[in-house]
């Protein structure tokens, strides 16, 4: 009650998410209840609204032209219940996928498969119309054979065959398939090449995908030793004058840089597995879990893998720095050497430890034949793209498959 004869001393405002309304309609919250003046409930957004508000988001966030297709949309709607903080997350995993299967456009299909990662099956529930015309049509099935046991002639029935080609089609199947081994045609790779599932092959090796799991393999392959629960794996990898780089990026990105990687995989559960990409190809990837090799198509691996990896990389410098336009720092030179190596002219005046304006220009050309950030600065992502082209012989190298 404080207030004067004039004006309220003291204004609150409540706000929270529909659980509050609930609190406030109890018996011993009356009190607050009757002082509250104004009230205003966000309801779900329609299908509508929905589908303006996904519009509205990415016209802001620079989006030129339709991402989203329209089932898309639909779906998404479908999914989310028309929450926008819902539509956020899943919309933003569905862009993820996108980005490292390398799609411009986001169907129904990723929207499913990003819903999948972050809730689990269970919030893939079949739409109401769909549940309630199948139990319809199942009762109907049911009755139409009721009727033809009772009205069939006695004596033995004819065994009874179905081709093949008959078979009922059920219809696309959201969830992965427990097979041991994936068909390798699904993703046109070479017949006679035997791929492995890879929801069950994590599955199996759940014990082996453990983050020292990983690193004590990555080490190997760089002739380092690890040693588990000494001290974290980044600062071990500074003892041997490697260092950690954590990123997001696609399978083009990771063929680009050339060298193994540790990818951050999620199953069904939302569980995350820690493998190492130790081979890549054209249409499958090989994964060393435990010291073991496994093949696995690049269409199932993007179902399990949202673009994070880590890599260990060996600066010239023999620290982690970025060079930037108008610094002085001795490794400049090593910048203009390797210009000149990769591109195949000198990057004047050779002996120059100035980061000068005529070098930025021949950074930017190298970043933008790269397909790099265009921005001029010699950071972690340029300087490792300058080691891959120049083929340094002191880093293991991706295995190329055919």
């Amino acid at each position: 009650n404080l207030e004067t004869t004039r004006q309220k001393l003291l204004q609150i405002i409540l706000i929270g998410q529909p659980e509050l309304r609930a609190l406030l309609s109890r018996t011993d919250m009356r009190q607050l209840a009757q002082r509250i003046t104004g009230r205003y409930h966000l309801e779900p957004l329609s299908r509508e609204e929905s589908d303006a508000y996904i519009d509205h988001r990415l016209q802001i966030a620079g989006a030129v032209g339709e991402i989203f297709t329209k089932a898309a949309k639909r779906e998404l709607f479908r999914l989310s219940g028309g929450v926008p903080r819902v539509i956020n997350v899943i919309a933003d995993r569905a862009l993820l996928g996108a980005f490292t299967k390398e799609c411009h456009k986001v169907g129904p299909e990723l929207i499913r498969h990003a819903a999948r990662e972050i809730y689990g099956p269970r919030r893939l529930t079949m739409r109401p119309w769909i549940r309630w015309t199948a139990i319809a049509a199942a009762f109907g099935a049911a009755a139409v054979v009721l009727l033809w046991v009772q009205q069939r002639p006695q004596g033995p029935a004819p065994a009874a065959s179905v081709a093949a080609d008959e078979t009922p089609d059920t219809g696309p199947d959201l969830e992965p398939s427990d097979s041991k081994t994936a068909s390798p045609a699904d993703d046109n790779a070479p017949t006679d090449l035997k791929l492995e599932a890879l929801g069950p092959l994590l599955a199996d090796q759940a014990e082996q995908t453990g983050t020292d799991d990983a690193f004590a393999t990555l080490f190997g392959l760089w002739g380092a030793d690890y040693n588990r629960g000494a001290m974290r794996a980044c600062k071990q990898a500074e003892a041997h004058q490697l260092f950690c780089l954590f990123q997001r990026g696609s399978l083009s990105q990771l063929r680009s840089l050339d060298r193994p990687v540790i990818l951050t995989l999620r199953d069904e559960s939302s569980i995350q597995h820690q493998v190492v990409l130790s081979g890549l190809g054209k249409h499958y990837a090989v994964l060393n879990i435990g010291g073991n090799e496994h093949r696995v198509s690049l269409s199932q691996l993007g179902d399990y893998w949202f673009g994070e990896y880590l890599l260990l990389w060996r600066p010239e410098s023999g620290e982690v720095k970025a060079f930037f336009p108008g610094m002085r720092d001795p490794a400049v030179r090593w910048i203009r050497a390797s210009l000149a190596a990769i591109q195949g002219k000198p990057a004047s005046p050779m002996e120059s430890d100035l980061y000068d304006e005529a070098l930025e220009q021949r950074v930017r050309e190298y970043q933008r034949e790269r397909r790099l950030t265009v921005d001029g600065l010699v950071g972690q992502q340029t300087q490792i793209a300058m080691n891959t082209d120049l083929g340094a012989q002191n880093r293991p190298r991706l295995v190329r498959l055919n």
